[in-house]
This record gives structure tokens, sequence and C-alpha cells, in this order.
């Protein structure tokens, strides 16, 4: 693009407008050409206006993205045949759905200052928007696209109750609208059924689950994690 800018030969006015010093005001005048485009190259967020964008509209490289699972290990806890089992921390990863978000946990949610780590992390959008009054159900039961939580997990949420909000268990519950953390407050969960009453449809929002990394039983001489069944296929 080529712009010029042609000024005017009047002289400057002074003009304070109520200020203490004075402001020169002169007129001028811009042109710009430009050629016409040879390509537009638009990106995409995940959610736009509380639709979530297909991986068709986005930038991706199926092959080589690192956030796609491999093939034979969708998740590194589809390996895991018993209770507990020696995983090979290069398997470690969150499930996140869908696949393509890049939307990484924000360093001021305390997850890691509280020991927790995520294993589970999915976008959703809001229910029934135009309604002031709607709330937003998320059941965990349900599952969550092709995996579902382990009767363990579920039953642990259950005992939990609305204490799974705050980091006071072996697992936790958050909700994240753009990069700030949902209040409890605005939030309700009886141990399966989570109600959100957030109402801003421009924002997107996050369902994060973590587990206490202790938990984990973390062995630094052998570097493996030793793992017990959270998430399975359905």
């Amino acid at each position: 693009m080529i712009g010029q800018i042609d000024l005017s030969s009047d002289k400057p006015e002074a003009n304070k407008n109520n200020q203490s010093t004075k402001n020169y005001e002169i007129s001028l005048v811009y042109t710009f050409q430009f050629n016409r485009p040879a390509a537009l190259i638009a990106d995409y967020p995940v959610i736009c206006n509380n639709q979530l964008v297909s991986d068709i509209f986005l930038s991706l490289d199926l092959k080589d993205n690192q956030r796609k699972y491999p093939l034979p290990i969708n998740h590194y806890m589809d390996v895991v045949k018993d209770d507990f089992k020696i995983v090979p921390d290069g398997y470690e990863q969150i499930v996140r759905l869908p696949w393509y978000d890049d939307w990484l946990v924000p360093a001021h949610a305390g997850l890691y200052a509280f020991k927790y780590r995520p294993f589970l992390l999915q976008v959703f959008t809001l229910d029934d928007t135009d309604n002031p009054e709607g709330v937003t159900e998320i059941k965990l039961s349900d599952g969550f696209d092709t995996y579902e939580l382990t009767d363990k997990v579920l039953s642990e949420f259950s005992r939990l109750g609305s204490d799974a909000l705050i980091p006071w268990g072996n697992y936790m519950l958050q909700v994240f609208a753009n990069e700030d953390l949902v209040d409890p407050s605005m939030l309700e969960f009886d141990g399966d059924k989570l109600i959100v009453k957030n109402r801003d449809y421009t924002k997107q929002y996050h369902l994060i689950l973590s587990k206490r990394e202790g938990q984990y039983g973390i062995n630094q001489t052998k570097r493996v994690w030793i793992c017990d069944l959270i998430v399975r296929r359905k």
C-alpha cells in the first residue's frame, strides 16, 4: 500500500479546548492506493459468537500437530489395563476437546501452586443465550465427545460435590471465561451436574478437570508416571 500526505498552506490555528496549554490544528489530505489482494488469510478463534468453529476453517497441520493424539494411543490412559500401571511420561497428555484448541491454562489459575494437574480440558458453549435467566448444564456422567470418566473418578466427584470447585480434594473442577477463572458463586455442582450461570456469550468458556499431583505417584528415579485410570474411550 502506498500513501501520500498533502498538507494545506493554511497557518496552524491555536485551540486551547479549555486546557492550560495550547493545541494546534492543521488540515491535511491523506491519499493511499493499493493493489488488488492476491490472498486473504483469516484466523478464527475456536469459539465465535458462542459457536464452535470447525477445524476445516483453521490452519492446522493434521500430521504434525502435537495436540492431535497419535492414533494407536488416543490418550495415554488408553494403555492402562489395571488400576495402577507404570506409563512412560512421553504419553502423558491432556485430553483436549476439540483437539485443535490451543488455549493454555493461565498461570494465575493456581493449579500447579496447589499441586493439581489437569487431565481434561474442553471448550463449551452456553445454552439458551436469549434467556437472561438461563443456565448451561454439563453432566460429567454423560462423558466428553468420545471419552468418558471412569466410575472411580465419577464417584470421587460425587463424593466431593461442591467442594470440587475449590482446591481441597483429590479432584477439582474449574471453569474459565477467556483467561479469567469463573467465581465458584457463578457455578453449582452437585457431584455430577455442573450449572454455569454466566451469560456473556462473547467469551470463550473452558472446563478443566484436574487431579491432585500427589495421586500420580511420581517416581523421580525412573522418570515415569504411575497413574490410575482416569479417562477411557466410550
